[in-house]
């Protein structure tokens, strides 16, 4: 917007502020960027005009309220609040529920597409137009990512351990097996079936990240090839009895 020129010992009023900013309503004039020197309001009217130098003002912003909508599944909506344009979400709401789903984050887009949002309160994702935030309607709406639950199975073959973590898991689940203690013999590692991934497969207990199928493992055992050696007792010393003479 154009500059205004005042008289001094004249009455004068500030034009009236031209300038936008997107996801920001204008507040006010300061004579300082920062906001920390005098404040003049829009229109503000001079009577009169008792300022010898140039007056340069600042245009002062206030971010916008937006409101984010938090979507179940379908068009059920979970939750919602009232944040800052610009600002951040320091937190999630509490991660939802549904049956034979598991929740895997809020998303810009329905079913894990556009952006997911990260939730924090100095590194997280800004509520910005380039983000998802809707100027027109002043919001933003976050989708529940859901993935189906489908269990699979774990065998553990070859455990002396009663927790050998034998059971049913879900793709993603950290799984620990257990090969327990063999007498007489030493743990000699698993032999694993396509897929899986030990954190360390020469140790007894090791874990791995299940994936998306059946998998087995063996725990193989070598013979410790101690040898006992068995001690006969003292025996007394006998003498065989004398022969006598035909």
């Amino acid at each position: 917007m154009a500059d205004d020129t005042a008289t001094y010992d004249a009455d004068f009023t500030l034009s009236a502020n031209l300038f936008t900013r997107p996801g920001y309503t204008f507040s006010h004039w300061n004579t300082e960027f920062d906001n920390s020197g005098t404040s003049y309001a829009d229109e503000y009217e001079f009577t009169p005009w008792k300022i010898a130098d140039d007056l340069v003002l600042y245009a002062q912003w206030e971010a916008i309220d937006i409101d984010v909508i938090y979507i179940l599944v379908g068009s059920t909506q979970y939750t919602s609040e009232v944040a800052k344009y610009d600002s951040m979400l320091s937190s999630a709401p509490t991660a939802p529920n549904r049956t034979g789903y598991r929740f895997l984050g809020w998303y810009t887009g329905v079913n894990g597409s556009g952006l997911a949002w990260v939730f924090d309160e100095f590194t997280g994702t800004p509520l910005t137009v380039a983000n998802g935030v809707n100027l027109t309607t002043e919001s933003l709406t976050l989708y529940a990512y859901w993935a189906m639950r489908i269990p699979y199975n774990v065998s553990v073959v070859g455990s002396y351990d009663v927790n050998s973590g034998a059971n049913t898991y879900e793709s993603g689940d950290v799984v620990v097996v257990n090969a327990g203690v063999r007498a007489g013999y030493t743990f000699a590692g698993w032999t694993v079936s396509d897929g899986v991934v030990l954190d360390d497969a020469s140790s007894a207990t090791a874990s791995f990240v299940m994936p998306g199928k059946n998998v087995s493992l063996v725990a193989n055992w070598e013979s410790g090839g101690s040898n006992e050696t068995i001690e006969l007792p003292d025996l007394p010393n006998i003498l065989p009895p004398p022969v006598r003479p035909r």
